[in-house]
């Protein structure tokens, strides 16, 4: 064997070696970390944001608001059907197109809403507390314009004895001549001024709170279907919405309570089913 010196006198050839420099082993190259887009939004306006508001009622005339919920999913339930042969193509086809469900967990637990979302199989009874009156309530009225009073009666029904004066201590004014008087569908009773500008009163009335509210479920029968619309609204003010008709809950009541130390609320599962009417966007039309 040869020394390092000796190899590096001892040609070879006639030519002396060259030194061979052996490099360390490359590191792998580590993807970009720059993002690359697949594509771009089409539609800024078909992204929608925030929730829903829903309501129900006998009708789309007299819808009332549920209030606060959570998990709203809209779900169209069509039957998608194939129909196979041995010597052509299968033939598709579907049943129930019309279906859908919309399911969510509600935050306000109302017995009057219960019975309206299980219409049917579960009964609202109320009892009425003492009437209490109010006097020299302030209202502006305006023409086609309805201004609801302060207070209702428990049983949604118009306020008992109403008398209206000018602003001030002013004349009285007369139903039927100077003011119109409505119960809404969420039964306050409110005025309307007749004929145009606006008119400053001061409203007498007596209401009927409730003192309590009961409901009954039935042992068996059918249940009465309902309307329900479910609205996003945008910053915009424009909405998107869908509205079901012949809706009831098919989600059997329960109650889910939560901990007297946990940062939440109690919850009802509630699971509607109906028949479709329309899907209407005003938010992205092009």
């Amino acid at each position: 064997m040869f020394g390092a010196a000796a190899l590096g006198s001892i040609p070879y050839a006639g030519l002396p070696l060259t030194p061979v420099v052996v490099l360390p082993p490359s590191e792998p190259t580590s993807p970009s970390s720059s993002s690359m887009s697949q594509t771009s939004i089409q539609k800024l306006a078909a992204i929608r944001k925030g929730s829903v508001k829903v309501q129900v009622g006998d009708d789309f005339s007299s819808l009332v608001d549920i209030g606060a919920l959570r998990n709203p999913v809209f779900t169209a339930v069509v039957e998608n059907q194939e129909i196979i042969f041995d010597n052509v193509d299968s033939l598709k086809k579907f049943v129930n197109g019309n279906k859908v469900e919309f399911s969510f967990d509600l935050a306000e637990i109302n017995l009057t809403n219960m019975a309206k979302l299980d219409a049917g199989l579960v009964t609202l009874t109320t009892q009425a507390a003492s009437p209490v009156s109010i006097t020299d309530e302030l209202h502006t009225l305006a023409a086609d314009s309805a201004v609801r009073l302060n207070f209702k009666n428990g049983a949604n029904t118009r306020v008992a004895s109403i008398a209206v004066n000018a602003a001030g201590g002013g004349a009285s004014k007369a139903e039927g001549t100077d003011y119109e008087v409505i119960v809404d569908a969420e039964g306050y009773t409110s005025l309307a001024k007749i004929g145009t500008g606006t008119l400053a009163v001061e409203v007498d009335y007596t209401y009927t709170p409730l003192a309590s509210k009961t409901i009954t479920l039935s042992a068996s029968g059918n249940k009465t279907l309902k309307a329900m619309r479910i609205t996003n609204t945008d910053e915009n003010g424009k909405v998107f919405k869908i509205d079901i008709q012949d809706v009831t809950n098919l989600s059997a009541i329960s109650i889910k309570f939560a901990s007297d130390t946990a940062q939440d609320v109690a919850l009802q599962a509630v699971q509607m089913k109906g028949t479709l009417v329309e899907i209407v966007d005003e938010q992205q039309v092009t």
